[in-house]
């Protein structure tokens, strides 16, 4: 979704992903996108690479916006997928 959402222009929020996915809690998105964006080590968390259909990605902020879900007047960090260069992690995801 989260890839989707970037190729057209997008970007989104937890509380946005939340939403769109019918979560509850922001908690159970928050958890899964740190899993999309580090593999921790004993030497700590490492920066995950992604493969999807053959190309590689990593998640980012791409800014500070306000959520249009929440209802609260603080801004939340906003996600997209970005290409990496780095080499591929263990995590590889191909789409039919």
């Amino acid at each position: 979704m989260l890839l989707y959402i970037t190729n057209n222009g997008g970007d989104l929020t937890i509380g946005e992903m939340a939403k769109r996915c019918r979560f509850e809690q922001n908690g159970t998105v928050s958890a899964r996108l740190d899993e999309l964006r580090f593999k921790r080590t004993i030497y700590g968390k490492i920066p995950r690479v992604l493969i999807i259909d053959g190309a590689t990605y990593r998640v980012e902020c791409s800014q500070k916006r306000k959520c249009t879900v929440s209802k609260r007047r603080v801004t939340c960090m906003a996600w997209v997928m970005v290409p990496a260069n780095q080499m591929p992690s263990q995590l590889e995801i191909v789409l039919n």
